[in-house]
């Protein structure tokens, strides 16, 4: 592999056993495909997009998400990567790989400390990955700083994680972009998600990693982007803390059925919980169905969006409701 052109696009980072340690701002499809072809859908469909539709704001940049990959070149050849995807002072981690031949050489643990010392003198704040609970890797990745998220087994964090919620008195709301998905993430693992969290439209009936339930929803091969919606709520400046909530509108099972889910903090008040509802519900809420409950302890009742509880609910005690 050669460096690219445009100096954005690879860093070097040192060297490490007689290999070259770099950052890659951009990589092909076919060094994606030898260096990641063992992975499965959807992260290979994900790299697949971001590689086709990143680089028109930085190389690397999608919709205000940076992709880096970390790479130990031997003689030009990748062969061990950690990739990150940050935005808003957050990322997620994922993708690492050493090959075969190159294994217990030390080389994960020294891409590990020039990939955290960089993102440190970046900036970044919070990292976030997703292991198998009790395994060697876990323990690694303990080593490398990284912590055990309390409640949530396999799921690890790096760093600071920040405030759940900016200024609620100085809410927006706005359309998901790929930019938000580190810090929206966070705002979906204990302790900061909300108490009675439930994302049903991802599949989600407790906190947990948005990493696969977003990108297995979005690059779902029965996906239609026409019939999604999501919709951010941002407390004061957007790169200072957590979301103050999220809504969405997604397909559900049967035709023309859709989920709607509304998750805001406790600092939310009636008026945010109620535009950042309207950001994505439709006119008529004639197929949409919502599963709400006391727990959720929302700002805004069912009837206050148009929702009424259908008959069986009402006998039953569910908290469903129909428009």
């Amino acid at each position: 592999m050669k460096p690219a052109n445009n100096a954005d696009d690879f860093s070097p980072l040192g060297e490490y056993d007689g290999l070259a340690l770099a950052v890659h701002r951009s990589l092909s499809s076919f060094e994606l495909a030898d260096l990641l072809g063992h992975k499965g859908q959807p992260w290979m469909a994900h790299l697949e997009d971001f590689r086709r539709q990143g680089g028109e704001e930085a190389p690397g940049v999608r919709d205000g998400l940076a992709w880096r990959f970390y790479l130990a070149l031997d003689d030009g050849k990748p062969v061990a990567n950690v990739c990150t995807w940050e935005g808003g002072g957050a990322g997620l981690l994922g993708h690492v790989f050493t090959r075969a031949s190159h294994r217990r050489r030390g080389i994960a643990r020294a891409l590990f400390g020039a990939l955290l010392a960089d993102c440190g003198g970046r900036g970044v704040r919070c990292l976030q990955l997703n292991v198998e609970p009790d395994s060697h890797q876990e323990a690694f990745y303990g080593k490398m700083g990284f912590r055990s998220v309390p409640g949530l087994a396999g799921a690890m964090v790096w760093g600071t994680v920040p405030p759940s919620c900016g200024e609620a008195h100085r809410w927006r709301v706005r359309g998901f972009e790929w930019g938000d998905w580190p810090r929206l993430n966070l705002f979906c693992l204990p302790p900061q998600a909300p108490a009675g969290f439930a994302w049903r439209g991802l599949g989600m009936d407790r906190p947990g990693s948005l990493e696969h339930p977003l990108l297995a929803k979005l690059f779902a091969p029965s996906w239609d982007v026409a019939r999604h919606r999501i919709a951010v709520l941002d407390g004061g400046p957007l790169a200072t803390g957590l979301p103050c909530g999220v809504a969405s509108l997604m397909p559900g099972e049967g035709p023309g059925v859709e989920i709607f889910d509304l998750i805001v903090a406790p600092s939310v008040g009636t008026m945010a919980a109620l535009s950042l509802a309207k950001a994505v519900l439709p006119v008529a809420l004639d197929r949409v169905r919502w599963e709400v409950s006391p727990e959720m302890g929302l700002p805004v009742s069912a009837a206050q969006l148009g929702f009424r509880r259908p008959e069986r609910s009402r006998r039953d005690g569910t908290g469903s409701a129909d428009a």
